[in-house]
């Protein structure tokens, strides 16, 4: 799912085509919006604004209409030379001199009125902007801590009531960069802990912003099973992946009674030489990749023989 620095960036691309202008052309050319016209109750208004907020994009018409976009999983937005033709999962289509803005494959496009964006449960209830200008930590702090405290860290970044934008990478990468396990629960989490990885985050989602480079700040997301030392600079990382794995085969000995021996007991040794922290951060990580695991494990030979008894 596009992340709020995604959002912004699209809107930062859209508010020099439309704001301040009324656009020469809109259509809406999925069946869906046959019998709403879009075109007939916008023709003629001026675009106010172009915002954002967490994930969701809001493009403001003179007059009180808004027109409110949340792309999920599937959308997406793109300005255009005029002259091209748009995809046919073009949604929405505005167009003003030679640049046209699109929105494709919704799945959340819908024309309200301003004061039912003001209103309206699902944005009232939204957390502070982590992309907002001046971050209202207070409020963030407030709203973490009238949640779940039993909740993971990790999953209560991505509440967009405690605080909206972030996604899966910057929730991974955030909680990375400032030591802390995404697994924790939040009440074993510090107010300090918890402000820095948003201070970590919130600067390099200004500038992913800005230019939509997101992918010059992804360290370690999506990169499970591919990491050493040389991708965070010392041999933590390594350590810390041969814990996990010892944690997980151990989960598994427990439950099935098969594993117990020698060999694991010497992932412990290991594990325990190198004296890693209590939380397995890289954990969180195998498991987010964990077909990887399996499929190393389903071609093991062994596996379908019958298990001879350790002693």
């Amino acid at each position: 799912m596009p992340e709020g620095d995604t959002i912004h960036y699209a809107a930062n691309r859209i508010r020099p085509v439309l704001a301040g202008h009324v656009p020469d052309e809109l259509e809406t050319p999925h069946p869906r919006f046959g019998r709403d016209r879009w075109p007939e109750r916008l023709a003629g208004r001026t675009v106010t604004s172009v915002d954002a907020h967490g994930k969701h994009l809001f493009l403001r018409f003179e007059g009180g209409l808004t027109i409110h976009s949340h792309l999920r999983m599937t959308g997406s937005w793109r300005v255009l030379d005029g002259g091209k033709r748009p995809s046919r999962a073009t949604w929405l289509r505005l167009r003003r001199g030679d640049r046209q803005v699109l929105q494709l494959n919704g799945p959340v496009l819908e024309l309200m009125t301003d004061s039912r964006t003001r209103f309206d449960q699902r944005l009232a209830q939204l957390g502070p902007d982590v992309l907002a200008p001046e971050f209202d930590y207070g409020r963030f702090l407030r709203r973490l801590r009238d949640d779940d405290p039993t909740r993971p860290i990790g999953d209560a970044l991505l509440r967009q009531q405690t605080i909206a934008g972030i996604g899966n990478m910057w929730k991974v990468e955030g909680c990375f960069a400032a030591g802390v396990d995404p697994w924790r629960p939040t009440g074993r989490v510090s107010d300090e802990e918890a402000v820095r990885i948003v201070e970590l985050v919130r600067p390099r989602m200004q500038q992913s912003a800005l230019d939509g480079k997101q992918d010059r700040w992804r360290r370690i997301y999506g990169k499970a099973g591919r990491l050493d030392s040389a991708s965070c600079g010392t041999g933590r990382l390594v350590a810390l992946a041969l814990h996990a794995l010892a944690q997980q085969l151990a989960i598994a000995a427990d439950r099935f009674r098969l594993l117990a021996g020698a060999a694991l007991g010497g992932l412990f040794v290991i594990a325990a030489q190198l004296h890693l922290p209590e939380h397995a951060f890289t954990l969180h990580l195998l498991l987010e990749d964990a077909q990887r695991l399996i499929d190393i494990v389903v071609t093991d030979e062994n596996l379908h023989e019958r298990p001879t008894p350790l002693g």
